[in-house]
C-alpha cells in the first residue's frame, strides 16, 4: 500500500526514522539524506510503500522549488529502498509503479499542474528502458531536455529528465547566467 502525506502527518515520524537510517548507510549518496540536505518540510509530499503490517520498504517524495515554473513537480525524488538489497537501476517493480502513479495522481489534482518529472544526475540510461515499461502500463513519459534542478555546480544540478505532461514548461526553465542564450 502506498502512503502519500505531508510532513505534518504522524507518518512523517516513520518516514524520518528511515531517512535517518539511509543517512547513516554506507554508500556514496548517504549525504543526500542528512537533515540539512533533506528537509521534510520542504517536500510537497512524502511517500512510502508498506506491504501489510511490515516496515515500509520504498521511500520517495514529491518536490518542487519556488523558482521552477509554476506547476512543475519532481516525482520519485530521493527514492531509496530499505533494506538496501538490490539496486534501483535494475528496473521498476510493481510497488515502484504504484508509487509513481500515486504521485502523478496527486500532481494532477493540483490546480496549477503542468508537468511531473523524474530527474537523475546519472543513470539516465534507464530512462529509455523506463519509457518502454511505463508505456506498457499505459502512462506516456518522454525524455525531456537536461534541466537545472538546483542552482549549484553543473555536475550536480544539470540533470536528465523523464517527463509526464507539458514539455513546453522547460522553455522557461531557469538557467545560470553563463549558459543563457
Amino acid at each position: 500500500m502506498i502512503h502519500l502525506f505531508n510532513y505534518k502527518d504522524p507518518r512523517a515520524i516513520i518516514f524520518d526514522k528511515f531517512r535517518s537510517i539511509e543517512e547513516h548507510a554506507d554508500h556514496p549518496l548517504a549525504s543526500n539524506y542528512t537533515q540539512a540536505q533533506f528537509r521534510l518540510h520542504e517536500q510537497s509530499q512524502l511517500c512510502y510503500y508498506q506491504g501489510g503490517d511490515k516496515d515500509p520498504t520504498l521511500f520517495s517524495t514529491i518536490y518542487r522549488r519556488s523558482w521552477w515554473p509554476e506547476g512543475a513537480y519532481r516525482v520519485l525524488n530521493r527514492t531509496w529502498q530499505y533494506p538496501r538489497v538490490e539496486k534501483m537501476e535494475r528496473g521498476f517493480h510493481d510497488h515502484h509503479y504504484e508509487m509513481l502513479f500515486s504521485q502523478i495522481k496527486w500532481c494532477e489534482a493540483q490546480p496549477n499542474f503542468k508537468i511531473a518529472f523524474i530527474s537523475r544526475q546519472k543513470n539516465h540510461r534507464m530512462f529509455e528502458f523506463g519509457i518502454k515499461l511505463l508505456q506498457k502500463r499505459g502512462v506516456v513519459f518522454e525524455q525531456g531536455p537536461k534541466v537545472w534542478v538546483c542552482q549549484g555546480k553543473e555536475e550536480d544540478c544539470h540533470q536528465q529528465v523523464l517527463c509526464y505532461g507539458d514539455l513546453s514548461v522547460f522553455d522557461n526553465w531557469w538557467k545560470p547566467p553563463e549558459v543563457r542564450k
